[in-house]
């Protein structure tokens, strides 16, 4: 059995080219984890450090996260045997890297938001990130 990682960013552009997956036999008989991770915040100040989220918010915030990924997980279900997750991390590239190296999924599936040219510049790409520093294959969905 296959195991594959797919990550997600809840853009539901992305999810919509995760769906055209389910037409296709990459996902079919496979262990699939659907994965987002959440990108926590720390501000410091003179005699403070916050965080955002608080690790009270995590449950809160993963319910969400599952909840909004419950009918892209129902409906990749239907070919293939699919866990959601929601991971936190102050950086999120090297946290997805981390789980890659401990999961060794056979490979990993990136759906992007599309952002290229100037914006893109600006904007650093977590499919990039991946294209260089994954441990398996990667397949990069761009939006329709």
């Amino acid at each position: 059995m296959k195991k594959i990682v797919i990550c997600t960013n809840l853009d539901p552009a992305s999810t919509k080219a995760i769906e055209s997956l389910v037409d296709q036999d990459l996902l079919k008989d496979s262990q699939v984890e659907l994965l987002h991770c959440f990108e926590t915040q720390i501000y410091t100040g003179e005699y403070f450090i916050n965080y955002y989220p608080t690790e009270e918010q995590y449950p809160a915030i993963e319910g969400e996260v599952l909840e909004i990924l419950a009918p892209l997980d129902k409906k990749l279900s239907s070919i293939a045997s699919v866990n959601s997750k929601c991971i936190f991390s102050t950086n999120p590239k090297e946290e997805v890297k981390e789980f890659l190296n401990r999961e060794k999924p056979d490979l990993l599936i990136v759906a992007t938001r599309g952002v290229t040219g100037f914006a893109g510049l600006f904007n650093s790409s977590f499919a990039d990130y991946m294209l260089r520093h994954s441990p398996c294959d990667v397949l990069v969905l761009r939006p329709r």
